[in-house]
């Protein structure tokens, strides 16, 4: 009798043993059949789309019973809520699947586009925040972000959202095309004229906006408009940021040289740097207006690179050297330069248009106006 007891027992041990076991796979067997009808629902056939839903979503929580830590179901079943307008039981979905595996961008973006419709915008952008901290450059997030700058009526901050996204989230440049850059290689005119009426609203809006009226002088001069790119730029140096007046003050130089005053270029550039009051004479904005004035070889300049730069003095000596070539009218080694500034690893937000739009002009067959 003992013997038949024990045996029992060791039955009831093991059926525990691989109860969860069990229960996983049965889990497993529930979010495949759900994922399954989800992905074949049609929303144009709304007599079974609705049916469709439930029986999917009905199939993620069974399988949530059997195990409780099924990070997909909960994503999948998240889903289906946020297309039926339940954003409360969505967002719990959604952060019960960020509490599981907190390394996923892609929950992160989507728990803050609900929070976004909500209009509950400080933890959206917090959403975002972290997905671009999980995934640099992941382009969704930083967009995420200027449209909840725009809803804010923040047309300043949506700007500089755009240009954190080209800065650290900007496609790959490789080889003699221009394809890596979506709807701008397709057609980088109208992208320029839409980024400045987007400058142009969020000048109005913020006339304090230092690097705004650069970046408008930047957009500008590329459609060799010189008196509007000139008369922003002038602009810049009434502000106390200074970087923006070094920026504005070596633009201003290219802008002028390029429309053949070099006569003015050269002697306001000097006089820039004479009276500059911010920086030392070796740091890096210097170190461009020396190279621009023929006071430094180009070797020099290459040099005076920061060994702890992350690209974006390498992106820009290639665009000045780039420049510089161009002047001289030596369109070969222009264009070899500004493919380099292009390929570095970070490139600054101005030198990224107007390197592209350079090599563009340059080969016209590469990117069509």
């Amino acid at each position: 009798m003992n013997k038949l007891l024990l045996f029992f027992f060791a039955l009831l041990c093991l059926a525990g043993l691989f109860a969860p076991l069990m229960a996983s796979h049965d889990a497993q067997f529930y979010f495949d059949r759900g994922s399954e009808i989800l992905s074949s629902t049609d929303p144009d056939h709304q007599w079974t789309y609705r049916w469709d839903l439930n029986s999917a979503q009905a199939d993620f929580s069974h399988a949530l019973r059997l195990n409780p830590n099924f990070t997909a179901a909960y994503t999948n079943r998240a889903y289906i809520e946020s297309t039926r307008g339940d954003a409360v039981k969505a967002l719990k979905d959604y952060t019960s699947a960020i509490g599981l595996n907190p390394q996923d961008p892609n929950n992160y973006i989507q728990r803050a586009e609900i929070e976004a419709m909500q209009r509950d915008f400080e933890p959206a952008l917090d959403d975002y925040e972290k997905a671009i901290e999980l995934q640099p450059d992941n382009r969704g997030a930083y967009r995420g972000r200027v449209r909840i700058k725009e809803m804010q009526n923040d047309f300043a901050g949506a700007m500089m959202e755009r240009v954190r996204m080209i800065e650290e989230a900007v496609p790959v440049f490789t080889g003699p095309t221009l394809a890596d850059g979506g709807f701008f290689a397709r057609d980088p005119g109208r992208w320029r004229g839409r980024l400045s009426e987007q400058l142009d609203r969020a000048l109005a809006a913020d006339t304090n906006f230092a690097w705004g009226y650069y970046y408008r002088g930047v957009f500008k001069s590329l459609t060799n408009d010189w008196g509007g790119a000139l008369a922003d730029f002038q602009r810049c140096r009434n502000f106390p940021d200074g970087q923006v007046r070094d920026y504005a003050a070596l633009h201003t130089w290219l802008v002028q040289t390029q429309n053949g005053e070099r006569n003015k270029a050269d002697p306001g550039l000097l006089a820039y740097c004479h009276d500059r009051t911010n920086g030392t004479p070796v740091d890096w904005q210097m170190q461009i207006a020396k190279f621009l004035l023929n006071q430094i070889s180009e070797l020099d300049f290459s040099r005076a690179i920061a060994p702890s730069d992350t690209g974006r003095e390498q992106s820009e000596f290639w665009y000045y050297t780039g420049m510089k070539h161009l002047l001289a009218d030596d369109k070969e080694d222009a264009s070899d330069c500004f493919r380099k500034s292009l390929a570095t690893k970070t490139r600054p937000y101005a030198v990224f248009f107007s390197a592209r739009a350079e090599l563009s002009s340059l080969n016209p067959a590469m990117s069509p106006e």
